[in-house]
């Protein structure tokens, strides 16, 4: 090698040394005795802020790169910890060839699932001569499951004194993001709003309660959707069964004393005659 070029080779080593991009350290020494020279790593790719999974993408592929002299080592944290990924069902999977490793995080099926897969996570990249991360969050969607189907009603067809003229279901589901819900009588295609007759609202527990106050026949049915960004799911149907409350009916007045007979729609069931003294009167 000619004087010229190595006056350039050693201005640029001394420029690399005074940037941070050379070092050798003070106690490394080689097989022969001679310092160890090196590059402290570098980026060439880094993950991107945050990642989010959903059951429709099925998997997410984070890509961490680096270069240096010798070529660093990258590694996988998980809420600063190697350990932590133990805990991640199912498994993150992790390619890698030198200088740069690919980290596959499957999507979840279950809301237990999506909270051990969210979190934060580090791409760690060290030799001897440096050491550089790179932090990124991911979160797991996963599409609504209902936990609580609405049950089916009975439902008194008129006002009296024993029941009031009301049908009520309940739904709950469960599901990152948290789910909406609607309401539907009989088909997806009668939705029902909140308003006059119909009263929707979430309970403490984060339930639907829908109330319904003018059923009239026989034959209808509940039906709650719940839905958030990564799917819906659609409820069991719940019956709305319409009765006659039990009722007193005079039936018959002489003297001083009657007869009641209580029945369930027109089929009698009970008859009790009270005399002029009863306190019924």
């Amino acid at each position: 090698m000619d004087h010229h070029r190595q006056w350039r080779l050693l201005v640029l080593l001394l420029c690399w040394v005074a940037s941070g991009l050379l070092q050798w350290p003070v106690n490394a020494q080689s097989t022969t005795g001679s310092p160890i020279v090196g590059l402290k790593p570098s980026f060439t790719q880094t993950p991107l802020a945050s990642y989010v999974v959903t059951p429709s993408s099925g998997k997410i592929d984070v890509t961490c790169s680096a270069s240096g002299v010798p070529t660093p080592a990258i590694t996988w944290l998980r809420d600063n910890s190697e350990n932590a990924f133990q805990q991640l069902i199912p498994p993150p999977f992790v390619t890698a060839v030198p200088g740069k490793t690919v980290l596959t995080i499957q999507s979840a099926n279950s809301v237990a699932l999506a909270y051990n897969i969210t979190g934060w996570y580090t791409c760690l990249v060290r030799n001897q001569f440096g050491t550089l991360y790179a932090d990124f969050s991911v979160v797991a969607h996963v599409a609504p499951q209902i936990t609580l189907q609405p049950a089916d009603t009975k439902t008194a067809n008129k006002y009296s004194t024993f029941n009031a003229v009301r049908s009520q279901a309940m739904c709950l589901a469960e599901g990152i993001p948290t789910p909406t819900y609607e309401w539907y009588l009989n088909s997806l295609s009668q939705k029902l709003s909140d308003g006059g007759k119909v009263s929707i609202i979430l309970t403490t527990g984060g339930a639907s309660l829908i109330t319904y106050t003018n059923i009239t026949a026989n034959g209808n049915f509940f039906i709650c959707k719940a839905t958030n960004s990564a799917g819906s799911v659609v409820s069991r149907s719940a019956s709305i069964d319409l009765f006659a409350p039990v009722e007193a009916r005079l039936i018959r007045t002489q003297y001083n004393s009657a007869v009641y007979t209580f029945s369930k729609g027109t089929s009698p069931v009970i008859s009790c005659q009270f005399g002029s003294s009863a306190a019924f009167f």
